[in-house]
């Protein structure tokens, strides 16, 4: 037996001790515990769950019952027009009478009929602090009255009767009217979600058969008088709460920016008997069309469990010490060479190749500790074959971008002093022209240093700009705002193609004529270098073209002359090489308000470049 195990890999030996001493007690223990406790406890709060939602359900339509008794109130309502604070409980043709103005003088039938309508709609509001408003919309044309408390008023007729959708109430029903939530807007103060009861209001001192239309009660209802019913039930702080119609609109929910809307999609279903969702909770629309669903929170079941898992954190626990000194067994002969191999990792991290574990025995450790010894050295033969060419080949298309930007720029320069010597009347600017050229050119071609001071590569800028003012006779402003940052070394070249662009295509179209404004500045990751000119911008699609070329191997945009933008994809391909990502240049513009072109680079100051 002895002999057996002593065959067996370190592997297969770890494996079998953690199974065996630790993974399948727990694994039986926990399953059977959980998956029997759990399911028991679970039926039993969903049980309990729907029973409280049956209830609600009841309690819901016996609120509806009370409003429909409510809404019954211009038939009941028996106070004396005659003489104020008295009842007369044989009449239920008062308010007919009220409407009518029934034996009033003429001149006074508009203000006794304001009065009283006020008084009757302000009784139904004191029936019950839930009710928001009340209304009276009469069968003739103009006849409408609203009270909404002492503290606001009605606002806006026409917001009220888009919200309550007064064309599409039919008149002809003896039924208690429903409107689904809505916000009552239509208030000058007080701003809710209500919903509102309505009943037509007949003439029943005629025939049965001939009894007119005299008008409609409506009654706005706080929704908040449906949360009470949810009020001494948990279903979880995250539950889902809904009552809706049978148009799918939603009354009540929990979430206030429900109410008023259209429901979720599955709670639609669940109601129509599509959705088989075992966590729903849906109780059947009843006489007024209301329907009620709800979706549980499961994190009460799972709370509940606590001490369930109380006692797998037990199990687990004592699996994981036995776990602990099995492996303190097998540390011993794992850690020494791992150890080492670890050290000699962190040398390769370092870039020293020349790296080799001691090699002893047959084992799995010492399969690898070989096969390291093989990787490190394979390692360094690519390394001095493949990357370090790799590096001498960047460094070459480098220089070789660099070296694009100077016949360009001098073709430009060398044609802005030939044309102010043709046209030109006094010869004495040409003079000062070449000057400013020659030290361009010795910036260019003398010293070969690849970084500069900023300061120096805003001066040798400024003699670009002095050539384009004595060429095109113009006015090119150029503002230079460094804030401490003259010292801060840069890549040569970098700030004269971006001037000379901001002239050709921001300012050249508008007449030679502007401000171009350079900006050093440093945030958090980088140091931003802005040129900024207020010339005729670049549209989306222009952008776009721009941005596209920054990220592609042309060299420029061709168009039917030239080729354009050559400028600033070189100095864009510059930083790339010399900073990588995400370094380079970023482009912002706006037409008819300019062009700001920033350049994204690490600040070095002077001695740091290396």
């Amino acid at each position: 037996m002895r002999k057996k195990w002593g065959r067996l890999s370190l592997y297969h030996k770890f494996v079998l001790v953690i199974i065996l001493a630790g993974l399948c007690p727990m694994l039986l223990l926990t399953t059977a515990v959980t998956t029997r406790l759990y399911e028991e406890y679970r039926y039993s709060v969903i049980s309990s769950q729907e029973r409280a939602a049956y209830y609600i359900g009841e309690s819901l339509t016996q609120m509806m019952d009370s409003w429909k008794d409510v809404s019954k109130m211009p038939y009941f309502y028996s106070f004396s027009n005659e003489t104020s604070m008295q009842y007369n409980y044989m009449s239920f043709d008062n308010l007919r009478k009220i409407l009518t103005a029934e034996g009033i003088e003429a001149e006074k039938k508009d203000s006794f009929r304001e009065q009283n309508m006020r008084i009757f709609l302000r009784t139904i509001y004191n029936m019950d602090s839930s009710i928001t408003g009340t209304y009276f919309y009469g069968a003739e044309e103009g006849m409408r009255f609203a009270y909404g408390g002492t503290n606001t008023y009605l606002e806006n007729w026409d917001e009220f009767e888009r919200c309550i959708g007064i064309e599409k109430i039919d008149t002809e029903t003896r039924d208690m009217i429903l409107i689904p939530t809505h916000n009552n807007t239509y208030y000058y103060w007080k701003h809710a979600k209500v919903f509102t009861i309505a009943r037509n209001y007949y003439d029943l001192t005629g025939m049965i058969s001939n009894q007119p239309y005299l008008g409609t009660v409506l009654i706005d209802v706080d929704i908040e008088v449906i949360s009470r019913l949810f009020a001494g039930v948990d279903f979880g702080e995250y539950a889902g709460i809904y009552v809706y119609d049978g148009e799918g609109f939603c009354w009540y929910s929990n979430q206030p920016d429900m109410a008023g809307e259209k429901v979720p999609e599955r709670i639609a279903e669940a109601g129509e008997g599509k959705e088989k969702n075992v966590h729903l909770i849906h109780i059947p629309e009843n006489e007024y069309g209301l329907s009620l669903c709800i979706e549980p929170d499961e994190r009460i079941v799972y709370g509940k469990l606590q001490a369930i898992r109380n006692l797998m954190y037990m199990v687990i626990l004592m699996s994981v010490i036995l776990l602990l000194l099995a492996s303190v067994w097998f540390s011993r002969r794992l850690t020494r060479p791992v150890r080492n191999m670890m050290e000699e990792m962190s040398k390769l991290e370092r870039g020293i190749f020349d790296v080799s574990l001691p090699v002893e025995g047959e084992d799995e450790i010492s399969i690898l500790s070989r096969r390291f010894n093989e990787m490190s050295q394979e390692l360094k033969r690519y390394i001095d074959q493949s990357y370090l060419a790799r590096i001498k080949q960047t460094e070459a298309e480098m220089t070789a971008l660099k070296s694009q930007i100077y016949p360009h720029f001098l073709y430009n320069t060398l044609e802005v002093i030939r044309m102010t010597a043709l046209e030109e009347k006094n010869r004495e600017k040409v003079p000062k022209m070449i000057a400013a050229l020659s030290m361009q050119i010795r910036y260019m071609i003398g010293t070969v240093q690849d970084m500069v001071p900023v300061k120096r590569e805003v001066e040798i800028t400024e003699k670009y700009v002095y050539l384009l003012n004595c060429r095109i006779t113009g006015n090119i402003r150029l503002s230079v705002d460094m804030k401490g940052f003259a010292d801060v070394m840069v890549p040569k070249l970098i700030l004269q193609p971006i001037v000379e662009n901001s002239y050709v295509h921001g300012l050249k179209p508008r007449g030679g004529n502007g401000m171009i404004r350079i900006q050093v500045r440093e945030d958090e990751r980088f140091m931003r270098i802005s040129v900024m000119d207020d010339g005729i911008g670049m549209d989306s699609e222009t952008k776009e073209e721009l941005e596209k070329l920054l990220k592609s191997d042309a060299i420029g945009i061709k168009c039917e002359d030239n080729w354009q933008s050559i400028g600033l994809k070189n100095v864009h391909d510059r930083i790339c090489y010399l900073y990588g990502e995400p370094y380079g240049i970023q482009v912002t513009s706006q037409v008819n308000i300019g062009t700001m072109i920033e350049i994204l680079m690490p600040c070095h100051k002077e001695g740091e470049a290396e």
